[in-house]
């Protein structure tokens, strides 16, 4: 008995193994990498924001924002991305900067009537600042998201008064 009930515990601890990491982590991003230029990604204003080489962290293509004094400010979305509420979510991704304090990511955060769920000051529950990083730098915060959350996109903004440049690329949202 023990040689037939054998090979079927392998077989399932092996499938178990094999799952788990799919199980335990989703990445609903398509495009974290900018690697199909900006699929997936909303560039709200093409005169601040583009997908190029010269942006590349790692593959052949990343996002660079130019930020001048008097310049309209860099705003790049993912549109929303269903999940089931209370998750985790883990955000990641490389950076680097011309000047200190350019700019932020931010995982904006919607209730299944698709209004914003925000913090009791009314900002987005998980934000993530760039400050003076001239070499690349991985950024990467966790968050539980409240019961009502049903979605979230990730923004891509650059700060008012600001001036420079920010290139990003390699993004992680994972969902646990």
């Amino acid at each position: 008995i023990l040689n037939v009930i054998y090979p079927t515990m392998k077989s399932l601890f092996l499938i178990i193994f094999l799952l788990t990491p799919f199980i335990a982590e989703a990445q609903p991003l398509e495009n974290p990498g900018f690697e199909s230029g900006d699929q997936e990604w909303v560039i709200k204003n093409p005169a601040t924001a583009s997908v190029a080489a010269e942006a590349a962290h790692d593959g052949k293509l990343g996002l660079r924002l130019r930020i001048g004094d008097d310049a309209e400010r860099a705003h790049v979305d993912t549109a929303k991305l269903p999940l089931d509420a209370g998750r985790k979510v883990k955000l990641g991704f490389w950076a680097r900067t011309s000047s200190d304090q350019t700019g932020g990511v931010v995982l904006l955060a919607f209730s299944s009537n698709n209004k914003p769920v925000v913090d009791e000051n009314g900002k987005p529950l998980l934000t993530v600042g760039i400050r003076n990083s001239p070499e690349w730098t991985h950024f990467e915060k966790e968050f539980t998201l409240p019961d009502e959350v049903s979605s979230v996109a990730i923004a891509i903004r650059s700060w008012t008064g600001s001036s420079g440049t920010i290139d990003l690329d390699d993004f992680e949202l994972k969902i646990e």
